[in-house]
């Protein structure tokens, strides 16, 4: 089924790209500035400055990463530790080294980077979104996921991605038999109107469990929702789908 929202894959890979000014102190000896990836940071109390991670360690790729690949992916590490060195707050570095960490094997290195990010700009997105991707899917440490996914979704309430993530890590590994799964599908649809996808993902759901009825209407108000979003093709294709 087609998504009208960039998946979550993609997004674990994207660095911080949207204009954010992030304030973080008026009572401060040291000023000290980015602009990396849109984020504007304009102060940083001396007494509240958390310790800096490790980030000029040559990655070594895992024997799965071929040779070719891994040398990108230590040039471009190498590229954001030289920005952060230059700035020790550069959001858009730290975001891109976390995701050459990953990327080499190196997932606790990748979760450091991305927690530092978490902690000097507490509203952004992007690096919720891969701490969640990376407890589920790679270090299999769920409520970890869980808590860095549903923050993602308090700093940006109509982000499908989260939803969509938060979904699967209920409907298969986390909290099976319970309503979680169902609910945070219906959460998101609150949000998001005009995540079709989401609404389809809960009829199949229903359909799943059994639930003719709900499956049902829920199918119906994705058919409704694609045909008011102009997108009649698609509206079409969910109506084959429930025949």
């Amino acid at each position: 089924m087609p998504q009208d929202n960039a998946s979550s894959d993609s997004a674990t890979s994207t660095a911080v790209a949207s204009s954010t000014s992030v304030a973080l102190g008026p009572d401060t000896s040291a000023v000290l500035s980015t602009t990396g990836g849109g984020y504007t940071v304009t102060s940083l109390p001396v007494s509240n400055t958390p310790a800096t991670p490790e980030y000029t360690k040559s990655l070594v790729c895992t024997p799965s990463v071929p040779a070719e690949t891994c040398t990108t992916i230590k040039q471009r590490a190498a590229a954001a530790a030289a920005s952060i060195s230059k700035n020790k707050l550069d959001v858009n570095a730290w975001i891109i080294l976390g995701n050459m960490r990953k990327q080499a094997g190196d997932y606790t290195g990748a979760a450091a980077a991305w927690q530092y990010v978490s902690i000097i700009s507490p509203t952004n997105i992007v690096s919720f979104n891969n701490l969640g991707d990376l407890y589920m899917n790679f270090l299999k440490d769920y409520p970890k996921a869980e808590s860095n996914y549903l923050i993602q979704i308090k700093n940006k309430s109509d982000d499908a991605n989260a939803y969509r993530s938060l979904f699967t890590l209920y409907s298969e590994l986390y909290k099976k038999g319970t309503s979680s799964a169902e609910d945070i599908l219906k959460k998101g649809i609150v949000a998001n109107t005009k995540a079709i996808d989401l609404q389809v993902t809960l009829a199949d759901y229903y359909k799943s469990q059994g639930r003719t009825a709900e499956a049902k209407a829920a199918y119906e108000a994705a058919i409704k929702s694609a045909q008011s979003q102009g997108q009649t093709s698609l509206a079409a294709q969910i109506q084959q789908e429930t025949n």
